[in-house]
């Protein structure tokens, strides 16, 4: 028996071989925090966004991205598989990411 499995999102991008700049997420999978190492391509404001497996946004956060290293609380993101996006007016940078609790 085949099984097929078509999954259609709302996201604009999750594309996961474009991105311009290099970054560190992790843990991963991740439990209540999430720390996120920015390369030099970032710089100023940057947006933080985890989105389920639908496109459906799930969280977002701006962070500065002249500070390389940041801490994110995700303790009240449901466990699960989700997509994480960062990105700026320069950089898109798409992760998977697995959260568990």
């Amino acid at each position: 028996m085949e099984t097929l499995l078509n999954i259609s999102t709302k996201a604009k991008v999750l594309s996961f071989g474009e991105d311009l700049g290099e970054v560190k997420v992790y843990p991963n999978p991740a439990n209540d925090k999430l720390t996120i190492q920015l390369d030099n391509t970032m710089e100023g404001k940057a947006m933080v966004e985890i989105l389920d497996l639908t496109g459906k946004l799930i969280y977002s956060s701006t962070i500065n991205a002249d500070f390389k290293l940041q801490t994110i609380d995700i303790s009240k993101v449901s466990k699960g598989i989700y997509y994480l996006r960062i990105s700026n007016n320069n950089t898109t940078n798409n992760q998977k990411l697995v959260i568990i609790k």
